[in-house]
C-alpha cells in the first residue's frame, strides 16, 4: 500500500492502479515542463469548440485546469475535427448515450441545443427519444422528455411534479 507521500500525483478524474484514484491519463506525463494552463482561455475554448459551456467545465477549470485542457484537446481531435459523421449525427448520438445513462435534464439540454445548431429539429429529437425509450427504460425516457420540454416547450409545466394525491383510506 502506498503512503500518501509515496503516491504519484494524479488528476481529479484519474482512475486505475497508478493513482489512489486510478491510472494517470497520458496528458499528465507531458505537463511537467509546460506553462500553466490559462483557465479563462480554456473556458473560452470550451464554448468555441462545443457551442455551449456546462458547470462541469467551470469546475474542472478551478480544480484541474490541465485536465480541462486535455478534455478540450480530445474534443477537438476526436469530436470536432472528424469527417465521417456530421455534427448533427454526432449530437443525436450523444443525446442517446446521455439518455441511456439517465443523464440530467440540463446536460441533455446542451446537447439538444448543439443538435439544433447543427440542423436537427425538435421533432427529430423527440422521435429519437421515443425510439430509444423502449430499449433504454421508462425513467430515462421521462428524464429525456423533461429536457426536451425545457428546451422546446418551456411554456408547458414540468413533467416532474405531483399533480394530485388522494386519500384512499376509508
Amino acid at each position: 500500500m502506498l503512503t500518501d507521500k509515496a503516491r504519484p500525483q494524479c488528476h481529479l478524474l484519474d482512475v486505475g492502479p497508478r493513482c489512489h484514484r486510478g491510472p494517470t491519463s497520458l496528458h499528465q506525463f507531458f505537463l511537467e515542463d509546460q506553462m500553466p494552463v490559462d483557465k479563462e482561455a480554456e473556458l473560452a475554448r470550451v464554448t468555441n469548440l462545443r457551442g455551449f459551456r456546462y458547470g462541469l467545465h467551470d469546475f474542472l477549470a478551478e480544480v484541474d485546469p490541465d485536465f480541462l485542457k486535455a478534455v478540450n484537446d480530445t474534443v477537438e481531435t476526436q469530436y470536432i475535427n472528424t469527417q465521417i459523421l456530421d455534427r448533427k449525427t454526432k449530437e443525436i448520438s450523444i443525446i442517446v448515450a446521455c439518455i441511456s445513462q439517465v443523464d440530467t435534464a440540463s446536460h441533455l439540454q446542451i446537447h439538444m441545443h448543439a443538435a439544433v445548431q447543427a440542423g436537427a429539429t425538435g421533432e427529430e429529437i423527440l422521435a429519437v427519444i421515443n425510439l430509444v425509450g423502449d430499449w433504454i427504460g421508462h425513467v430515462a425516457r421521462i428524464r429525456a422528455l423533461e429536457a426536451w420540454r425545457i428546451y422546446f416547450r418551456p411554456d408547458l409545466p414540468t413533467i416532474d411534479r405531483v399533480i394530485e394525491l388522494r386519500d384512499t383510506a376509508k
